[in-house]
């Protein structure tokens, strides 16, 4: 708590009262402090991958202005030894097993748009 009342005091912030009036405040704020879960569900993000998003998003809103064909592309993938993860069981071993290893993939890849999938683009 102390590095982030220093943080806001080297901000410029004009704040009255001292850190244990801060201390006070911040949870009144909403703010609690806790153990973070899991660091994968924080998003940090460099300011150049905002900035190349940004752009991205007004080229795309510019070129459907233009009534340009947008094109998505995809993929997925499956399993050559897929099976279903149910299935009816008698007890017997006569019955379908999951194999051990899941062998190789198939990847399926397809791109289309607003006036449907680009023909011959299956791959």
């Amino acid at each position: 708590m102390q590095a982030v009342y220093q943080a806001v005091i080297n901000d410029g912030v004009a704040l009255r009262g001292k850190l244990t009036s801060f201390k006070k405040i911040v949870p009144k704020l909403g703010f609690r402090w806790r153990k973070t879960e899991d660091n994968r569900k924080l998003l940090i993000e460099k300011t150049d991958i905002r900035a190349k998003r940004t752009e991205y998003l007004r080229k795309l809103k510019s070129y459907k202005e233009q009534g340009r064909n947008i094109v998505y592309s995809d993929e997925t993938y499956i399993h050559s030894s897929h099976t279903v993860p149910k299935s009816w069981d008698d007890g017997t071993d006569n019955c379908l097993k999951s194999p051990v290893v899941k062998g190789k993939r198939l990847i399926i890849l397809h791109c289309g748009g607003r006036k449907g999938f680009v023909p011959n683009a299956i791959i």
